[in-house]
């Protein structure tokens, strides 16, 4: 057997400029043999961001911290704080959280090409310095006979941010696991094991729909949720009822697209032109135009789109509280990260200084 030594030095919100500060300044004292780089997430709202205005110096932080402790100690400062946040704290309503995701979504679909020329200058500064920050760490690292492997840890598959790591990847020829793939990998899996289960695997749709518009089939399992009165979908679009929640019903009597009576599969059809982005969630018998009965916090999305020509398209039959392979908007769930920690180990298991360190340990 074989000793191993594992630190995890991630921080919440870190970039690829803080990784490589933080690679500089405590990973190279610890002396490891392997390093794995995992920063994507943050890489946009970082832009911009240089080396200079990364984090203040380290004066600055001591008297930062040695008066947030004095402060913090005063009962009264503690009030007064309270206070100011009550008074000042408004409320972003689920509309425009609703509203946000379905520009995010826009966003992020005008971003996935291969040509950054056509991305706007932020974007690109933002690429190039992703860019070189990573093939410094690696640089560095290789200055100590340190091994890179490069971890894409987002959900946001085909990002430009992922095509810069596998660019690096192939050039540098250093290891990279795409943790966006393994999930959605994982998440398809469920949804045709979930369909398979129901015996709801929709027929093959006829092609080119003479009115241009795609028929979509939203599906939600209920599972043992109580409904009430009924499920309702609520999105950016006039069909999903305008961000007005509790307003568009979703049947579970055989009709509106609905493959079954009672098999507690709700559904409901609507046509929308090819390309419409949708960004909606569900709710469960609330009184509409109130927020009641919300599933959980995360906007789901989705492009309509045709890639065969079909008139109808069935989405994967989502369920009620839970998204799949989630364990927040952010993170992936248990599962995931085992999914994420095998793809790692299969790697480690090739790299050279894993396999002399091992031989060296028989």
């Amino acid at each position: 057997e074989a000793n191993f030594e594992v630190f995890n030095l991630g921080v919440a919100g870190y970039s690829s400029i803080q990784g490589l500060r933080l690679l500089k300044t405590r990973v190279l004292d610890l002396n490891p043999d392997v390093v794995v780089v995992a920063v994507a997430m943050n890489e946009p709202h970082m832009a911009g961001v240089d080396d200079k205005h990364a984090s203040p110096g380290e004066e600055s932080i001591n008297l930062v911290q040695t008066l947030s402790s004095l402060l913090n100690k005063s009962e009264f400062f503690k009030l007064l704080r309270y206070w100011a946040l009550l008074l000042t704290w408004k409320p972003r309503s689920i509309s425009e959280y609703l509203e946000d995701k379905s520009y995010n979504a826009t966003w992020r679909q005008e971003v996935t090409g291969n040509d950054f020329n056509k991305f706007e200058p932020w974007m690109r500064d933002s690429l190039r310095d992703y860019d070189n920050y990573h093939r410094e760490m690696i640089k560095v690292a290789r200055s100590r006979n340190i091994s890179i492997v490069l971890l894409y840890n987002e959900f946001w598959r085909d990002s430009p941010y992922l095509k810069v790591l596998q660019r690096i990847s192939r050039d540098e020829r250093v290891p990279l696991v795409d943790s966006s793939a393994l999930i959605a990998g994982a998440q398809k899996r469920i949804e045709e094991e979930l369909e398979k289960k129901l015996d709801l695997q929709p027929r093959k749709s006829q092609r080119d729909n003479a009115h241009g518009e795609i028929e979509v089939v939203f599906r939600l399992f209920a599972d043992k949720w109580s409904v009430p009165k009924a499920m309702y979908i609520v999105g950016n679009h006039p069909k999903l009822g305008n961000l007005a929640p509790n307003k568009i019903a979703m049947y579970d009597d055989g009709t509106h697209g609905d493959q079954r009576a009672g098999d507690h599969v709700w559904s409901y059809s609507a046509t929308f032109a090819p390309g419409t982005k949708l960004s909606y969630i569900y709710t469960d018998s609330g009184e509409e135009g109130k927020w009641e009965g919300l599933d959980v916090p995360h906007i789901r999305s989705f492009t309509v789109e045709a890639k065969n020509g079909e008139q109808k398209l069935y989405r994967p039959i989502e369920s009620f509280g839970k998204i799949y392979m989630h364990a927040d908007p952010w993170h992936t769930n248990a599962v995931g990260y085992q999914l994420i920690a095998r793809a790692l180990l299969d790697n480690l298991r090739k790299n050279e200084q894993v396999k002399d360190y091992l031989r060296q340990a028989k």
